[in-house]
C-alpha cells in the first residue's frame, strides 16, 4: 500500500457566464472547480541536483584515473627501454668494451626509471582509491534519491 504525503494543495475556481437568446434563462453560469493535492518535492530535487554534481564529478574523477593509467604505461614503455639499454651496456662491459663506470651511469638511469615508475604507481592507485570512494558516495545517493522519490511518489514503486 503506497502512501500519500500531502503537504501543500489548492483550490481553483473560474465562474463563466453565457448569454444564450431566445432561451427560458437567456443568462447561465457555468462553474469550474478544481482542486490539487500536492507534496513537496524539493528535497527530491536537492537530492537530484547533488547526485548530477556526483555524476559530473566521478566521470572527472574517471578521466584522471584514466590519465595517470596512461602515465604509466609511458613510464613502463621508459622503464623497459632503460632496462634494455642496462642490459647492453652491462653485456658491452662483460665483453670488455667499456668501462665498469658507463654500467653503473646505466644502473643509475635504471634506477631513477624504477623510482618514476613507483612513483607513478603510487598515483594511480590514489586515484583509482579516491574514485572508488566517490563511487560509493555516488551509489548511496542514487538509493537516496531513489527511496525518497518512491516515497514522494516521483518514481514507480518497486515491484
Amino acid at each position: 500500500m503506497k502512501v500519500e504525503f500531502w503537504d501543500a494543495g489548492g483550490v481553483g475556481v473560474f465562474v463563466a457566464s453565457e448569454l444564450i437568446p431566445d432561451d427560458a434563462v437567456p443568462l447561465r453560469y457555468n462553474v469550474h472547480v478544481t482542486h490539487l493535492l500536492c507534496t513537496d518535492i524539493s528535497e527530491y530535487r536537492r537530492l537530484e541536483s547533488e547526485f548530477e554534481l556526483l555524476r559530473v564529478h566521478h566521470e572527472t574523477l574517471e578521466l584522471e584515473v584514466e590519465e595517470a593509467r596512461s602515465a604509466y604505461d609511458t613510464y613502463l614503455r621508459e622503464y623497459d627501454q632503460r632496462e634494455a639499454r642496462y642490459d647492453e651496456v652491462e653485456d658491452k662491459y662483460v665483453k670488455d668494451q667499456v668501462p665498469y663506470a658507463q654500467v653503473e651511469i646505466a644502473f643509475a638511469d635504471l634506477k631513477t626509471a624504477e623510482d618514476e615508475l613507483d612513483a607513478q604507481v603510487d598515483v594511480v592507485n590514489a586515484k583509482v582509491d579516491a574514485a572508488n570512494v566517490h563511487a560509493g558516495m555516488l551509489n548511496l545517493t542514487a538509493e537516496e534519491l531513489n527511496s525518497l522519490g518512491r516515497e514522494l511518489g516521483v518514481l514507480e514503486p518497486e515491484d
